[in-house]
């Protein structure tokens, strides 16, 4: 039986090329000590650090030593052995045990977990009945360009056309609990950011305790939008025989010959084997957890001030890990990161915005991640930016829906079919001034003064003079300097004028091990590893550069779709 290499330094080339050809039983450390070196120069390319020996000083490439059967406490068998807990791992348990497969999932932390509360796919029932179909090749097509042409194009593909299916499946799951699925109206509306209908959240209802529907696995009753379909997906994968093992973090993989096996966790009262008579499914979720993983995968990410990645502690790059360790094959960085502008107020919109110096720096009418990347690449080096606004600004904001909208300009309540209303734009407007993020006065002279009392490298008089060329530029209805669309120029002139603190979050980073439509982990020869499978962020391809907005909340759309799929999948006679 094998694992990795016993406690050895693997070279870059070996920890992302290992393929599964060793022989079967035989360990992996005779691979040991084939690391090439490398220049300095060569290592500050790659992003690698040196010890001063020329290895490699990434953490992850020191492999654990293979833990010994003598350690092992306890031997559980299950046909299939799903690692992780949260969307994607609930959806692939879900589909598994609903046809009939025996499955465990392990979880690291003490309970199930999600976050955002977005679920995007396209061609679902309620939005072909609203809207009509939506042609994927167009989605493909913009897919594709926001991601640089970096994505595995039969993934996206693979995605776009069984996504329908697979959220009709989970929000029949939900309506059957008494969820109530809403249809979201947030799109960008026209090109070049031009985002596609499709996006649901689901709600419980208030009294979903103590209805007669509510089932009696209700310890973790969602209170979010962000935990519906998480606790819909676990609660039906439980009626159907599905196990959960909480506090049961996995730290190896185990290979039977070229197959991987088992997996191993380390609980309370020792270390643990699951058995996968089947299959191993990783669906540790993504790396924004490790700093460390960030800064080789996706140094953007740490550019971010704030975060809202949670749940705490978990999301750390395990599966990456450990998938590496067997000789899985790593997707190139840079990951793609998801970035929202939500660090600080969410009021940003298309409105004006300066950077730390005052100066303009961007069209602001753009997407959401490209407004966060605008950010965060801005002269400064700060990961936060003010946006200026006068006293007539929630006026403005329904007057340009229809030109741009999308996440964090359109409102976040507004569902498709409603009237827009100002009540989430005045409730963050809100939050943002109990947060001390927002400077307010009668002039753009005093606003200034209130700025740089927070910005020490603030040029007041060249913020003056960027807010009287804006105001000249709308009036004169053509954005000579960046090009905004004249339809969402507007004269800052109505007092009282507001700065309102924005920036980027460190929310998701997409990207890992690289699988194929199947699903199947593949590895330095971009051959399947027998019995290993990734679903949801932990597994790579889908993106690349950069997220793609074109379906708002398609990262968690990928987790129901991957895992419901899977689960069909492994369980065919």
């Amino acid at each position: 039986m094998s694992f990795t290499e016993d406690g050895q330094n693997l070279s870059r080339r070996g920890l992302f090329k290992l393929s599964g050809t060793l022989a079967a039983g035989a360990a992996v450390a005779g691979l040991a000590g084939c690391a090439p070196t490398k220049s300095t120069s060569e290592m500050a390319e790659t992003g690698m650090s040196s010890a001063g020996d020329g290895r490699a000083t990434w953490s992850w490439e020191t492999a654990p030593a293979a833990i010994p059967d003598d350690q092992i406490v306890e031997v559980i068998e299950h046909d299939f052995v799903v690692v992780g807990a949260g969307l994607a791992g609930c959806s692939t348990a879900c589909s598994l045990a609903q046809n009939g497969g025996d499955v465990v999932v392990l979880e690291k932390t003490d309970t199930y977990g999600a976050r955002g509360g977005h679920f995007g796919t396209i061609n679902t029932r309620r939005w072909v009945e609203a809207i009509g179909e939506t042609d994927p090749a167009e989605v493909a097509r913009d897919w594709v360009a926001q991601c640089n042409s970096r994505c595995n194009e039969r993934l996206v593909w693979t995605f776009l056309n069984n996504c329908g299916e697979a959220m009709d499946w989970c929000i029949d799951l939900a309506e059957d609990r008494g969820f109530q699925p809403s249809m979201v109206e947030a799109t960008y509306k026209s090109a070049p950011y031009r985002e596609y209908y499709g996006t649901y959240v689901l709600r419980a209802p208030e009294d979903f305790k103590a209805s007669a529907k509510a089932p009696e696995s209700l310890e973790h009753c969602p209170e979010s939008i962000g935990n519906s379909a998480v606790f819909v997906l676990r609660d039906e994968a439980l009626a159907n025989g599905a196990t959960f093992a909480y506090n049961a973090p996995a730290v190896q993989l185990v290979k039977d010959g070229d197959r991987v096996s088992a997996v191993i966790t380390e609980e309370k009262d020792g270390y643990k084997k699951y058995v996968a008579r089947k299959a191993v499914i990783l669906t540790t979720g993504d790396i924004s957890g490790d700093d460390e993983m960030c800064e080789r995968y996706s140094p953007l990410m740490l550019k971010c001030e704030r975060t809202d990645y949670v749940p705490l502690g978990a999301n750390t790059g395990d599966g990456h890990k450990m998938g590496m360790w067997i000789g899985a094959k790593m997707e190139e960085a840079p990951f793609s990161p998801m970035i929202h502008p939500q660090g600080y107020a969410r009021v940003n919109h298309f409105f004006l915005i300066v950077n730390t110096l005052g100066h303009r720096f961007m069209n602001e009418g753009v997407w959401a991640q490209g407004k966060s990347l605008g950010i965060l690449n801005t002269e400064g080096n700060a990961g936060h930016a003010w946006t200026i606004i006068d006293d007539k600004w929630l006026e403005e904001i329904p007057q340009t829906l229809d030109i741009g909208g999308g996440m964090f300009w359109d409102s976040r309540g507004h569902m498709y079919g409603k009237e827009w209303a100002s009540r989430d734009d005045e409730g963050f407007m809100q939050a943002a001034e109990e947060a001390g993020w927002v400077c307010k006065a009668d002039t753009i002279e005093e606003l200034a003064d209130l700025i740089a009392a927070d910005e020490p490298n603030f040029i007041k008089a060249d913020f003056i003079a960027e807010v009287e060329r804006y105001n000249t530029m709308c009036a004169n209805g053509k954005d000579t300097d960046f090009g905004k669309d004249a339809r969402l120029l507007f004269e800052l002139k109505n007092p009282p004028f507001y700065a309102v603190k924005t920036g980027p979050s460190r929310m998701v980073c997409p990207g890992g091990l690289l699988v194929n439509t199947e699903s199947q982990v593949l590895d330095g020869d971009d051959k399947p590893i027998e019995g290993l499978y990734a679903v949801g962020n932990v597994a790579g391809g889908l993106y690349g550069v950069d997220y793609p907005l074109v379906i708002l909340g398609n990262s968690h759309g990928r987790c129901i779709t991957f895992g419901y799929l899977l689960g069909k999948a492994l369980t065919r006679a």
